[in-house]
């Protein structure tokens, strides 16, 4: 099974196998941005997956509810994304 990270690429390989053009006739997006997003020749619009300040974020919050800095039950803390236009979407 391929990997999730890969497929939208894969179905630009399709798309471009089958006569499909892309974005006119198909849009295709993926997620996580991933160094082969810009590389395949329409290049494949993503979301950057922000990880590294999600983790942070995440580090930052345990740390204040570890020292009672913090004493909600729960919390909901918004991290954006970022989109990345290519020439598939």
């Amino acid at each position: 099974m391929p990997s999730a990270k890969l497929t939208s690429i894969g179905a630009l390989d399709v798309a471009a196998q089958r006569g499909v053009r892309v974005p006119e006739d198909l849009a295709v997006m993926g997620f996580d941005d991933i160094d082969a997003a810009g590389l395949v020749s329409s290049g494949l619009t993503t979301m950057a997956n922000p990880a590294r300040e999600i983790g942070q974020a995440a580090a930052v919050r345990l740390l204040e509810r570890l020292r009672g800095a913090v004493d909600e039950p729960s919390t909901e803390l918004v991290v954006p994304a970022r989109l990345v236009r290519r020439q598939s979407g």
